[in-house]
């Protein structure tokens, strides 16, 4: 997180801002992270997966720096998800389409999946 107190043993405003995108990205986007493991293809592109133990499976996005929405696609070489797997945007609700290809799936992002998204960074996708 790259926080600590400097020699006085006071944060800089940086560290109080930076703990607090931690903490509003985590209440969205938590259950990817807690009591999860990372599972295969554990990287691919700009996507990471964890796996609960029910086998639910999230995709975290991690955007470039100036990145502030999702791609309008997503492909996957290395991952394709379970047939009839529902897929869903975590803090929007929105249900996200796929459809396998020759070497993988592609998922479609629609444009209403990026209107006020509500973290920032990275987004993660559900699927179940």
């Amino acid at each position: 997180m790259n926080v600590g107190p400097s020699p006085t043993g006071e944060f800089d405003e940086a560290a109080y801002e930076r703990l607090k995108d931690i903490g509003e990205w985590m209440k969205i986007n938590g259950e990817a992270i807690y009591n999860t493991r990372p599972v295969k293809p554990y990287k691919e592109n700009k996507v990471c997966f964890t796996q609960t133990d029910d086998g639910t499976i999230y995709a975290i996005y991690l955007a470039e720096e100036n990145e502030k929405t999702l791609p309008e696609k997503l492909s996957f070489e290395k991952f394709y998800p379970s047939p009839n797997s529902d897929i869903e945007l975590l803090g929007r609700g929105i249900k996200i389409k796929w459809q396998k290809k020759d070497n993988g799936c592609e998922l479609i992002i629609p444009e209403s999946a990026n209107e006020k998204l509500r973290a920032k960074y990275a987004w993660t996708l559900r699927i179940k």
